[in-house]
Order: C-alpha cells, then sequence, then structure tokens
C-alpha cells in the first residue's frame, strides 16, 4: 500500500507501465480460435478435456436443469434465493428504464427529405459467465436480464462445466430467474470461439457479452469484427473520495454477526477498498483523502481488517501490488485526478456529494454519498456491474440494454425541395470528392430539363440555355445562364477550364432563354426551392457574346419579377471591359439600383503566371489597367483560381504580385470580397493543371487577409473554395 501526495501523482500514473498484449496468451488463444474454425464440437470437447474439470459429450443443458437447479434453491438456501429474486426485479426495472429512453422516429427534415431511425435488437445474444475461483451467479442477471428486456429473440449463457458435466448449480439458478433460452457447459476461450464461429450445436450469436479471464478476454479480442462484443474487461478497480463526514455506524452490522463493525470514515473507505482487492491480485484499490491523517487511519484499518477478512492473502497481494492513497490539496485537484484514473467503480464519501457530480466525466459507475455502496452496484441495486476497466471509462460506459440493440438510420425521398436541395448537394460534393460514379447515382435521381422539372445542370457537353446547379460559392441553388449553348467561345484558354471541347446544333435566342428561365424559377418555386442567384457564365466569356447586353436586360427583368431577393451575377475573366459599351453596361449596372454583382476573374500577378494560367492573347498590361479603372467605378468580387501547372504551384513572387494588385484594386474601396478556390473537377487541361492542398490556400488567404486589415468588422472577406 502506498500513500502519494497529490503533487507527485502525474509522475507516479506516468511512469504505470502501460498493459501489453500477452503474446502467449494471445498465441495460445489463436490456437484454441483456430481448431473450433476447423473441427467445431470435436475442438470444443478437445479444449475442456485440456482446460476445465469435464469435457460432457453433450454441451447444451437441458432447460429442465435450470428449473430443477432453481427449485433446489429455493429449497436449500431460501435467503439466497429470495436476494436473487429481489437482484432480478430491481436489473430488470433499471433494464426496462433504460430501454425506454431508446425509440423509433421519423422526422421531415425539409421538404421531401424524411430521415428516421429504428432501434432493433439483435437477434442472439450470449452472456459468458465466469466459474473459476468465484462462480459469478450475479453476472447471469447483470447480462442476460439487459438482452431479454431488449427484446433479444434468443438469449443463451456459457459456464465452464463441473466434474459432472454441468455448470455450478448456483449459475443454472440464477440463468432460470433471469429467462435465458439456452445453456451450454461451455467454457474458456473455446468458448467464445464457439459463440463468435458457430458449430453444430452452438449457434453463432451476434454479440458476447460478461468477464472472464485474461484467456477468455483475449478471444473477444481477437475474435471481434466476426462477432460484436460488449468491451474487453480488465482487472477491477475502484476509486473512493472520502473525508471525514461519513456517516457510520457505530454498534456494528446488520445481519452478519461476524462483520466488523466500522469505526469511522476511514474505516469505512478501508472496507470498501478491500471490497475490491479480494477479487483478484490484480485488482486496484484507490482512494483520494483530503489530509495525511486521514490517509494513515486508512492504512491502520485495511492491516485491522486484512487480520480477520477470509481472503486476505488475495487482498493483501493486490494491495501491495498497486493499492494507493492519494492526499488531495483542493477538491478541483481531486476532481482532476479522478477524471486521469477514469475508475471503474467512483465512490463519493464526502460532504455534500452532489456537489461533485457534474464536475466527474470518466467512471464506469457512479456511487453517490456514503451509504451508497459499490457492493450494492455489484449483486442488487440494479445497475449493471459489468463496466470499463484499466482507464477506458474514458470512452466507454458499462452493459446496459444499449448493448443488444441497434440504433439504425432510415432514408425516405420524395419530391419536394429539401430532396432537391440534398441531391444537388451530393452531386457537388461527389464531384469535388472526384468519385464519379457517387455523382452519376445522384444525377440518376433527376429528370432532363422540361417545363415539369429543376432537376438537371449543365453537362460538359453543354447545350443547355439555362440550367440550375448547386454551387459552392453561391451555397445553394444557381441558376446558370449559358451564351454559348454551340460551342466553347472565350478570350482565355485556362487549362483548368471545366468545360470540354463540344459541338451542338442548339442556337442562343434571348426568347428562348426567357422562356427556359422562367420556367425553371417557376419550377424552382412550386418545390419551395429557394434560389439564391442567376448566374452568366456557362461555356465562355458571357461579355463577348453579340446578345450579352440583351439577355442581361432580360434577366434583371425576370429576377425583379420573379425572384427579387435572388442575386444577378456574371462571372467575367474582364477582357469584356476593353469594349467600352460593356464597360459601361456592367459599371452601371453594378453600381446602380440593378445591383448586379460582377465576379471578375484575376487569376495572377505577373505576366509570366497569367501566360500559363489563362493563356490569352490579350495583353496583360491592357487587361489589368482596364480592370483598375472598373474598379474604382463599380463594386465586384475578385475570383482567383490557385491550382499547378506542369506540377508547379505559383511562386512566391507571383504570390506577393498578385495579393499586391488585389490591394491596388481594394484601395479604391469597392471589391465586395475575394473568393480563392481550387481545382476541383476534370478538364480537357488534364493533367497540366492539377490541385493544390487546401493548406496551400489557405495560406495564400491568410496572408491576403494579413495585408487587407485582418478579420474586422469592416474588413474585406476572403473566402476558400477547395
Amino acid at each position: 500500500m502506498r500513500i502519494l501526495v497529490s503533487a507527485d501523482f502525474d509522475s507516479y500514473w506516468e511512469g504505470l507501465s502501460v498493459p501489453v498484449t500477452d503474446e502467449g496468451v494471445s498465441a495460445a488463444v489463436r490456437e484454441v480460435i483456430a481448431g473450433v474454425r476447423k473441427d467445431g464440437d470435436a475442438a470444443v470437447r478437445s479444449y475442456a478435456a485440456r482446460f476445465d474439470r469435464s469435457s460432457p459429450e453433450t454441451l447444451e443443458v437441458p432447460m429442465s436443469a435450470l428449473k430443477a437447479a432453481w427449485e433446489n434453491l429455493r429449497a436449500e438456501e431460501p435467503e439466497l434465493a429470495a436476494a436473487l429474486e429481489l437482484a432480478a426485479g430491481h436489473i430488470r426495472r433499471f433494464a426496462e428504464k433504460q430501454k425506454a429512453q431508446f425509440g423509433d422516429f421519423e422526422y421531415e427534415m425539409s421538404p421531401g427529405l424524411f430521415t428516421g431511425q429504428r432501434v432493433i435488437p439483435v437477434q442472439r445474444a450470449a452472456i459468458y459467465v465466469p466459474s473459476g475461483r468465484f462462480p459469478l451467479i450475479s453476472t447471469v442477471l447483470m447480462g442476460a436480464i439487459p438482452a431479454v428486456v431488449a427484446g433479444v429473440p434468443e438469449v443463451m449463457a456459457v459456464s465452464a462445466p463441473l466434474e459432472d458435466g454441468l455448470p455450478d448449480r448456483r449459475i443454472l439458478a440464477a440463468a432460470y430467474i433471469a429467462g435465458l433460452h439456452r445453456v451450454f457447459a461451455i467454457g474458456g476461450a473455446q468458448a467464445i470461439a464457439a459463440l463468435a464461429l458457430g458449430t453444430k450445436t452452438v449457434p453463432r450469436v451476434d454479440i458476447i457479452a460478461g468477464p472472464g479471464n485474461k484467456y477468455v478476454a483475449a478471444a473477444k479480442r481477437l475474435l471481434f469484427g466476426e462477432v460484436g462484443i460488449d468491451f474487453v474487461a480488465g482487472p477491477t478497480d475502484v476509486l473512493i473520495i472520502a473525508d471525514d463526514t461519513a456517516d457510520v455506524p457505530r454498534t456494528g452490522v446488520s445481519g452478519a454477526s461476524s462483520a466488523i463493525a466500522v469505526t469511522d470514515a476511514a474505516d469505512l473507505a478501508a472496507a470498501d477498498m478491500l471490497a475490491q482487492a479480494e477479487h483478484d491480485p490484480d485488482a486496484r484499490a484507490r482512494v483520494l483523502v483530503p489530509n495525511r491523517d486521514f490517509a494513515d487511519r486508512v492504512a491502520v484499518a485495511l492491516e485491522k481488517r486484512l487480520a480477520v477478512l477470509p481472503t486476505a492473502e488475495t487482498a493483501r497481494a493486490s494491495l501491495d501490488a498497486g493499492g494507493l492513497i492519494i492526499v488531495y490539496e483542493t477538491k478541483d485537484e481531486a476532481l482532476r485526478i479522478a477524471n486521469t484514473i477514469a475508475p471503474e467503480h467512483l465512490e463519493l464519501q464526502v460532504a455534500n456529494p452532489e456537489s461533485w457530480v457534474p464536475a466527474l466525466k470518466n467512471y464506469g459507475s457512479l456511487f453517490i454519498g456514503d451509504m451508497a455502496a459499490e457492493v450494492l452496484g455489484d449483486y442488487s441495486a440494479g445497475i449493471n456491474h459489468t463496466l470499463p476497466t484499466s482507464g477506458s471509462a474514458r470512452f466507454s460506459g458499462g452493459l446496459s440494454v444499449r448493448h443488444f440493440l441497434k440504433t439504425v438510420t432510415t432514408l425516405r425521398c420524395e419530391k419536394g425541395s429539401g430532396f432537391e436541395e440534398a441531391r444537388l448537394a451530393a452531386e457537388c460534393i461527389a464531384q469535388a470528392e472526384g468519385l464519379i460514379a457517387h455523382r452519376e447515382s445522384a444525377a440518376a435521381r433527376s429528370k432532363p430539363l422540361t417545363p415539369g422539372s429543376i432537376e438537371n445542370h449543365r453537362s460538359r457537353e453543354g447545350g443547355a440555355l439555362v440550367y440550375p446547379v448547386y454551387s459552392r460559392r453561391s451555397r445553394g441553388l444557381s441558376v446558370g445562364i449559358n451564351l454559348f449553348p454551340d460551342e466553347k467561345i472565350c478570350t482565355f484558354d485556362c487549362p483548368y477550364c471545366e468545360v470540354f471541347p463540344f459541338k451542338t446544333d442548339i442556337s442562343f435566342s434571348v426568347p428562348l432563354m426567357e422562356q427556359t428561365l422562367r420556367e425553371v424559377l417557376s419550377q424552382a418555386h412550386s418545390q419551395s426551392i429557394e434560389v439564391k442567384d442567376i448566374c452568366f457564365s456557362g461555356n465562355g466569356e458571357p461579355t463577348i457574346s453579340p446578345h450579352f447586353p440583351a439577355a442581361l436586360e432580360a434577366a434583371l427583368r425576370i429576377r425583379d419579377e420573379l425572384v427579387p431577393w435572388a442575386a444577378l451575377v456574371v462571372i467575367t475573366n474582364a477582357t469584356g471591359l476593353l469594349n467600352d459599351r460593356i464597360f459601361e453596361l456592367l459599371r452601371s449596372a453594378a453600381a446602380g439600383k440593378a445591383a448586379l454583382r460582377i465576379w471578375l476573374k484575376l487569376d495572377a500577378g505577373t505576366e509570366a503566371w497569367y501566360s500559363r494560367m489563362d493563356q490569352s492573347s490579350v495583353p496583360f498590361d491592357s487587361l489589368r489597367a482596364r480592370i483598375r479603372e472598373f474598379a474604382a467605378l463599380a463594386p465586384f468580387t475578385v475570383q482567383t483560381m490557385i491550382c499547378a501547372i506542369d506540377g508547379a504551384p505559383p511562386s512566391a513572387e507571383e504570390a506577393t504580385a498578385w495579393e499586391r494588385l488585389v490591394l491596388d484594386l481594394a484601395g479604391g474601396g469597392k471589391i465586395r470580397s475575394v473568393q480563392i478556390y481550387g481545382k476541383a473537377r476534370p478538364s480537357p487541361g488534364d493533367p497540366q493543371a492539377s490541385q493544390l492542398p487546401l493548406s496551400f490556400l489557405e495560406e495564400r488567404a491568410a496572408s491576403l487577409r494579413t495585408a487587407l486589415g485582418g478579420s474586422g468588422r469592416d474588413a474585406i472577406p476572403v473566402e476558400v473554395f477547395p
């Protein structure tokens, strides 16, 4: 038994050896699993002959033996039978309360999109019941009753046979009142293998629960994946937080004439520590106390109790190996240490124990107040005693109804705005991830663009004059207008462009565009889909089309009539600005009440990178000068593609020049935002143009944000779209 001050706890805890897998045990268990996998029942009997007290020819225990065991127990040990009935009732009621927290539901997430949950019991569950040093009759109740309450159609147990070929009679009696459907006289790793793999006699189960020795634990660990398990249990442990306020009996313990009377709070803590230590030499009993005097009294009380304890040899071995008394200075310190240890059992024998509960996060089961003995949880209070050990309470809870239930989800779709938004979003995300079959699966739920459908988007082959898409930059449904449905026409030849070469016999006309745009917007309205924007983009540079002025006027008129909240956007590479008529049209529409939004492409800061990224015959200096002139007169958004060309990203010199150009344009106060985006889709220029890591784009964005004045309220937004 070691006494430790809290200041030394961290170094002590870090110095504990991390449990490692015993390769000898693992090798032996692998042999057993392989044997059962190959030879089934014959292997089970062979291993039983080697490791168990007998190897029964008949592995399944007849149900009549369970009933007889219960009747004999009631006749010969009525007090124990009554105790088991009480415990079983409590466990069942608690499990029923737990199950009530799980329910089926279906929820209409948005119109046409129905998400749901179903809670389904597994079909077969098995409980492993140890019968080595002590036959754990309580484990039958703790494992089987939650499974039965969960609604598992077939619940069975396995336990090693005694000399007569049957498990311990008390275990069989407990199996009877727990409501088990089948019991097998099998123990050890061979029992776990038989349940996980199935044999001619033993059916394959879906989940195995219950504690066991290191061979059983190894078998569960090795077979997890072929069968579900509750968890891999290690040595049991308890942590008690105690002070001098415990209200303890002074005159002895009722119902146990030979029990030692508890003298004070320190003695009560010692009694509970020994209740854990007697399990196994590897069990761990620890206590947190507020001062050294209390610590010394606990140590003295332990020695007094050990002197008369029948299981003293095991308990002392446990305390000598890992028993610990920790003296803490503050409540916060004690709470931190408790959460670090993450005990299987955590007892609060302190004043106002409820005040400690909110800050305690890691434990298998919590026992609140000095009356709440951990042993009640072990046996009769109704909560489960199969709990996470070895610190695994950091991420797991104890055995419960939920281990025998599967919480599965459902999706049901109908025509509606929510379905369409989700479908379009799925297409967009699948495309960004490069999973084209995923995208096509989502697209298969769409229909060709007709007056009755809004569910198609522009293909790479062009063709559509108006096409709805789910846009990552618009953050929703964007309705595109394509002025070049017959072929790609552009003043740039960007290697990253997504438009593949094509030819169609479809001609653009403003009346046809108007008709189709009205149909698409009306259909969106009928399906309650919010249109975020109408956007001129398509298969080339829209501003060089002779139809652009009339098409822009028509689009503004229809927007104001049908979707006045939606933005009207022109995505341009700025070469149209060299045309005075287009320059003035865009300036007046952007600066006036039409509130046209200009998304202006600015891929480069240097002529060298411009020639590689945009590959245009338009002189870079002329284009840059015209953009500066426009920036002083009308608001716009900068759009910049950042990708690698021939495997090389833009240089540091290019990045600096681009940033200076953006700062220069921002000096006029007309930039609305900056959109940096990466190459997300295949293009005809592949593999010349290739995607860069998101971190590269984020670094460029962070540098620009700093240069523009940080992230204050009036700062120009800089967004990244990978």
